[in-house]
């Protein structure tokens, strides 16, 4: 203790000897010498301590330095989901007219149908199919009546009020299979998946879900749109071919199932898009089974079959099984 108050008496009487000096520089040359040499070697010191503060953070940024890389490239790819959601997984669902309707009066104006018919759909509306052979194949279709149908073309009309995600190219207005197409321009390898089945493997559950939760409705007038875009088949509803609203409910439906793919996609720097149930993967890297094995079974989280013949792995001209 004795040591260190002797050394601060020391420091208090060098720093009032060159407080005097100072006072007196003024009259003796020598003395202006003495406090520029003291100066000087004050100024230096400094400059070294900058010096040193410099080599120690560059030393720590080449350390750090792949791990900022890292950080930043982390931050964009959040950046980009992010800009996605806004866009898509949180779409303004409000944009249409059936967002939370809640009175089946003013549902009944807006679709133009009476409303004794809404309370018994299936009494109403019931719709039987038929086969029809396109392109080789034999499809199962839907004719809904002149009343039943122009009801959902209003609907439709309505539903397309909300803005879609770019991904997306079936059953949007003014966007083509060619629109599907030349997203993939130039890209060395593609992976086509197809969903077995589709419309007839869509289930009621998430169209109600979509209504009800999605579209804020209560459950008794989701039920009502459940049952006018749907049709019944061994207990079963699933959306129809025939129906205007199928294309679109499709998607709205499934919109999470979307939101997935594409997530996915971002994540492994793929170009994804969607025509109805025919799904394209792009990148100009060698697309890996265990991603074909990801996206499937994203697929299968939401009921869906994926039509292994069907799914094929383009790479430049050249096609392949995965």
């Amino acid at each position: 203790m004795e040591f260190k108050e002797k050394f601060k008496q020391k420091i208090v009487q060098i720093k009032q000897w060159l407080d005097s000096l100072e006072a007196k520089a003024d009259n003796y040359i020598w003395l202006q010498f003495i406090l520029i040499i003291v100066r000087l070697c004050d100024f230096i010191k400094v400059i070294s301590i900058i010096a040193l503060v410099i080599k120690c953070f560059l030393r720590l940024s080449y350390i750090l330095l792949p791990y900022l890389i890292e950080f930043i490239e982390f931050i964009e790819t959040l950046a980009s989901t992010f800009s996605y959601k806004r866009r898509s997984f949180f779409m303004d669902f409000t944009q249409s007219v059936l967002y939370g309707v809640s009175n089946k009066k003013y549902l009944s104006e807006l679709l133009h149908l009476e409303l004794k018919t809404l309370k018994n759909v299936d009494k109403y509306y019931t719709v039987y199919p038929f086969e029809k052979k396109t392109n080789g194949k034999t499809r199962e279709l839907y004719n809904p009546s002149n009343e039943h149908k122009r009801a959902l073309k209003r609907m439709t009309g309505m539903l397309n009020k909300i803005k879609f995600p770019s991904y997306l190219c079936g059953g949007i207005q003014n966007v083509s299979y060619v629109d599907n197409a030349s997203r993939h321009l130039n890209k060395d390898y593609m992976l086509l998946l197809d969903i077995a089945n589709f419309f007839p493997s869509t289930r009621d559950s998430y169209i109600y879900d979509f209504f009800y939760n999605s579209m804020s409705q209560p459950s008794d007038i989701a039920k009502i749109l459940v049952n006018l875009v749907t049709a019944k088949v061994n207990n079963h509803r699933h959306l129809p071919q025939g129906y205007s609203t199928s294309p679109v409910l499709s998607f709205l439906s499934y919109h999470r199932m979307y939101q997935e793919l594409y997530e996915y996609s971002l994540h492994n720097c793929f170009t994804f898009s969607a025509y109805y149930d025919d799904f394209t993967f792009s990148s100009n890297n060698f697309i890996h089974p265990n991603r074909r094995r990801d996206i499937i079974k994203i697929i299968e989280k939401y009921d869906f079959k994926v039509n292994s013949k069907k799914t094929k792995l383009v790479i430049g001209n050249h096609v392949s099984s995965p």
